[in-house]
């Protein structure tokens, strides 16, 4: 009985810490160990508060005071010293001294609920863009064609035909900008086709080489050997646009003697490819990096904070997935997961 026990014990995926009434660790389970991030030997003969630091003291004091705890939402420290959310329980142990205390990770729970509360506020968004571009595109049709009209019957090389020359540069930035908005707004669904990433890959840097020269960037390409791997069903105009507004975003960040390095590489299943592109720009401060994936967020003087918004939301449509690390000072990486086509 003890040892099937102890095997239920070992198996649940809770963490699971029995305590004595001086609150000291006595044992732990193997959920426990990975949820905290330390080694058995790291936390038995600990006092609670050292597990879930002194800022959760009133949870230790109801335990050490016989008083059961309900589900109650904690943020810790772990041994890697990474701050994670835990939902923690106590009850007194039947007919011995001492606790057991449950430990509940929250993290894959939190990220969910972020996704879910983002992706409304960005439908909520994305109608309102969409009805505020529609308003636009007609007047400034109308703009545009008047500075046009103007501007041939203006005198060459004049002061006025210039400043006309100007009106029709600007509208046509900002139709780019409402084109952006109808794209993010209204988003077609994907056309899927098999294509070779590499294709993709040099087709999207292609657009960008002119800009990189200029600017003094240079462009470091590594690829796995692709030719036995699958290829990817995809939409190649879509998956284009998100490859070119990631690059974009990276040569905007840099200054002349930059270095944009992709990696591509497959993972260990081979059922996705992974594409690193990295930069050597300013990076992104930690307090922003929640907010880069919103539209209309952006950091830029010339930005419109819809270029990374619109790659996520075409990579996601695509069952892959995108996520950034970055450093002030250190650059950005972004990572790109693609799954394969196995037709």
């Amino acid at each position: 009985m003890k040892s099937y026990t102890k095997n239920v014990v070992e198996s649940v995926d809770a963490g699971l810490i029995s305590i004595d009434q001086e609150g000291k660790v006595v044992t732990c389970n193997p959920a426990s160990e990975q949820i905290l991030g330390r080694h058995a030997k790291d936390i038995v003969g600990k006092n609670l508060t050292e597990i879930l630091g002194q800022q959760n003291w009133e949870i230790f004091h109801k335990v050490i005071t016989d008083q059961r705890i309900g589900e109650r939402e904690v943020n810790i420290v772990t041994g890697q010293g990474q701050s994670i959310p835990l939902s923690v329980s106590a009850s007194q142990l039947q007919g011995e001294s001492g606790a057991v205390v449950v430990l509940r990770d929250l993290r894959e729970i939190k990220e969910l609920e972020a996704k879910i509360h983002r992706n409304e506020k960005l439908a909520a968004i994305g109608r309102l863009a969409a009805s505020v571009a529609h308003e636009i595109r007609n007047p400034l049709s109308s703009i545009k064609g008047l500075a046009q009209y103007l501007e041939k019957k203006m005198a060459p090389q004049k002061e006025d035909q210039l400043y006309a020359s100007v009106i029709v540069r600007e509208v046509d930035r900002l139709n780019r900008v409402v084109e952006d908005l109808l794209h993010y707004a209204r988003p077609r669904p994907p056309v899927l086709k098999p294509c070779s990433l590499a294709e993709l890959l040099n087709h999207a840097l292609k657009l960008i080489e002119s800009d990189a020269k200029n600017k003094g960037v240079t462009i470091d390409v590594q690829q796995e050997e692709l030719s036995s791997v699958p290829l990817l069903l995809v939409d190649r105009d879509q998956i284009t646009q998100a490859l070119l507004n990631v690059f974009i975003n990276a040569l905007d960040a840099m200054e002349a003697n930059g270095k944009l390095s992709i990696q591509t590489l497959l993972t260990k299943e081979e059922r996705e490819i992974e594409l690193n592109i990295s930069d050597t720009g300013c990076g992104i401060a930690p307090e922003d990096m929640t907010k880069i994936f919103d539209p209309f967020y952006s950091n830029k003087k010339t930005g419109t904070g819809v270029g990374l918004p619109l790659a996520h939301q075409i990579i996601e449509a695509h069952g892959g997935s995108i996520r950034v690390r970055s450093r002030i000072g250190e650059g950005t990486t972004v990572i790109i997961a693609l799954p394969l086509s196995r037709a």
